[in-house]
């Protein structure tokens, strides 16, 4: 096959040519007359650049089908980086939302728990002026904390004078619980009430005591009953029950 039209090593754009498309249209010139001069030397520069023309644009083309599989394997990375990125942000929005809804489990098993204190502390009104708060099971700090506020409440509310603080169902009393039950008598008396602590056995006091409770100037009875009866005789001070 040779050159359509003017040779190309007769044209003047030959001169000007890019090497490209110089070596590419060289190579496709199978009869050129210029390869079959008489100088074998010309004939073998003529078939070297041939064949160098070929593997050109085998080259080329070699290139060309690497820049597209690199292109394809860029838009493969691009798609896998988004796709980490989807998935890292629906993790983290899955883990806000289990915080979230760790959060508000863990708010409304508290707001249930002080529910359930507050139930199980009722303040029952026995007489004109007088309420019976028995206290049962363990007096946590937080529940001494409930305790003491509904307490308060209830005897600036309801002008209470002489609320009865009934230990009997506490159980064992340790320093803790005595602090707290000290610290609600004091907030009572603050208010000018006259509390008076009942389920005092012997045994208690004597825990009391061992424990460094000192109950001098607190009005202290055996049973609910006792405290009625102190009450109506109209008594007044701090008393301790014999």
């Amino acid at each position: 096959m040779r050159c359509e039209g003017t040779c190309l090593l007769e044209s003047e754009a030959a001169q000007t040519l890019e090497l490209d498309p110089f070596l590419a249209q060289l190579s496709r010139c199978d009869d050129c007359p210029h390869a079959s001069a008489d100088n074998p030397i010309v004939r073998l520069l003529f078939a070297r650049a041939s064949e160098a023309g070929r593997a050109h644009q085998r080259l080329l083309a070699t290139i060309r089908k690497l820049e597209h599989e690199a292109a394809e394997v860029s838009a493969e990375v691009t798609r896998y980086d988004a796709q980490i990125a989807k998935l890292e942000h629906l993790q983290q929005v899955s883990s806000q939302e289990i915080e979230a809804a760790l959060v508000h489990q863990v708010g409304r098993v508290r707001d249930q728990e002080r529910e359930i204190e507050a139930l199980s502390v009722p303040i029952i009104r026995i007489l004109e002026g007088t309420i019976v708060l028995p206290i049962i099971g363990a007096l946590t700090a937080s529940r001494a904390r409930i305790l003491t506020e509904r307490l308060l409440d209830e005897v600036a509310r309801s002008q209470i004078h002489t609320p009865i603080i009934d230990v009997t169902g506490v159980g064992d009393i340790d320093t803790a619980t005595a602090n707290h039950l000290i610290r609600m008598i004091e907030a009572l008396r603050l208010l000018g009430a006259q509390p008076i602590l009942t389920g005092v056995t012997p045994e208690v006091a004597q825990s009391l005591v061992s424990l460094g409770v000192d109950l001098v100037g607190y009005t202290t009875l055996r049973s609910v009953r006792q405290a009625l009866r102190y009450i109506a005789r109209g008594s007044h001070g701090p008393t301790r029950d014999r």
